[in-house]
């Protein structure tokens, strides 16, 4: 807690509301934290997501971010999936369109995937 803190002037408070408002899931995928289904192990800590554009520098505890680029708190591979998509919603969309088409023209229907405790969402 105390290295999120200094690197993301994140509050515990605010840790705590955040994880509120996303009722203690990932915004993205849903998922809570707890058991991992892909490698069969306990998942991940939650990520800060933060946006990259607002501070000029990779966050450090010597180094933090001003504190108001903070977006939500985001399990690992979403926080990945963003950042290899470099925060771009127009990438993002691109992604998306290309997966719709090439299912499309496949005729494989789109995947279900459903993790522990988000069936029904």
């Amino acid at each position: 807690m105390e290295y999120r803190d200094r690197r993301y002037q994140l509050t515990e408070q605010r840790y705590r509301e955040l994880l509120a408002v996303q009722n203690g899931r990932c915004p993205i995928c849903l998922r809570q934290p707890g058991h991992d289904p892909h490698k069969g192990r306990p998942d991940w800590p939650w990520c800060v997501d933060h946006d990259h554009n607002c501070c000029p520098h990779k966050p450090t505890p010597k180094n933090p971010t001003c504190g108001n680029c903070t977006r939500g708190l985001l399990c690992t591979r979403c926080n990945s999936a963003l950042g290899q998509l470099a925060d771009d919603p127009q990438r993002l969309e691109r992604a998306l369109q290309y997966l719709l088409e090439t299912r499309a023209q496949t005729g494989v229907p789109p995947a279900v995937r459903v993790f522990a405790g988000t069936a029904g969402i």
